[in-house]
């Protein structure tokens, strides 16, 4: 940080933001928690950058955020976290997005993200200008290549984990445990191709229930558990509304399977 900055201590609430003096290369662990004035966690100033990305902190390995209730940004769509290994961010209420997608690119180490309890949160990820080509037949690839865990948890309004209108391909090569829990309005989980093809992730924990990866496909997972309900003409639904009108229904074809022939040999 640039030495005129104010540091972030237990419960400090005279600083809003953090910048750097580039490089910046000794800080590995940033924690911020209870500051109730930080509205934007990292803030540089637009023409400082010129429409690149640039790195300011090159050795930022970990970053927990948690109940920071007045902020609304993260990071600057040009930022770059190219050795980030972990991400959480919990009972942050004024964030509707986490990342851009420019930056989500860098997070070339991320091995960890943890998003929780962020109450107007819609996407994790999105779109930072749409400029590019909407008629274009190429994908975009943004590539987690080292992401192993990610949970995604008690966000009433998320509704998917990246949006946007252009065709985009989101692979995850490395990972190995999803977890979506009372996120009651996540009907998909991007706008595009989820590719977990070379993964180890066979199936996904929501609300406590594993659920076997259809077609290797998230999207498709999620997409099934919703058509398998649509006789439901309550068109609020959410995740666990659709789990546990399954659970029910497993119930019951257990107890058919199991005590219905007892009955009749009874009898």
């Amino acid at each position: 940080m640039s030495s005129g900055d104010d540091e972030l201590t237990n419960n400090t609430t005279t600083i809003t933001h953090l910048t750097s003096t580039p490089p910046s290369s000794s800080l590995e662990q940033l924690y911020i928690t209870s500051a109730d004035m930080v509205d934007h966690v990292f803030r540089v100033e637009p023409s400082s950058h010129n429409n690149t990305t640039i790195l300011l902190f090159p050795n930022l390995k970990r970053i927990h955020v948690q109940y920071c209730r007045r902020l609304q940004s993260f990071a600057p769509f040009f930022m770059s976290f190219p050795n980030l290994v972990s991400l959480e961010v919990s009972n942050c209420h004024g964030l509707r997005y986490l990342l851009s997608s420019s930056t989500a690119t860098t997070l070339v180490q991320l091995q960890r993200m943890e998003i929780t309890n962020c109450d107007e949160m819609k996407e994790i990820i999105i779109n930072h200008n749409g400029n590019e080509d909407k008629s274009t037949h190429h994908h975009s690839l943004i590539l987690f290549q080292n992401l192993k865990i990610l949970q995604l948890k008690d966000m009433p309004n998320l509704q998917s984990f990246f949006y946007s209108e252009n065709k985009v391909i989101m692979s995850f090569p490395n990972l190995e445990e999803l977890y979506i829990t009372r996120c009651s309005k996540m009907r998909r989980f991007l706008d595009g191709i989820v590719n977990t093809s070379a993964s180890l992730l066979k199936t996904i924990e929501i609300d406590d229930e594993i659920i076997p990866l259809l077609e290797r496909d998230v999207n498709a997972t999620l997409a099934k558990l919703f058509k398998e309900n649509n006789n439901n003409n309550d068109s609020d639904l959410g995740l666990p509304h659709l789990l546990a009108h399954q659970t029910v229904c497993t119930f019951i074809h257990a107890f058919i399977y199991l005590f219905l022939p007892l009955l009749f040999f009874i009898s």
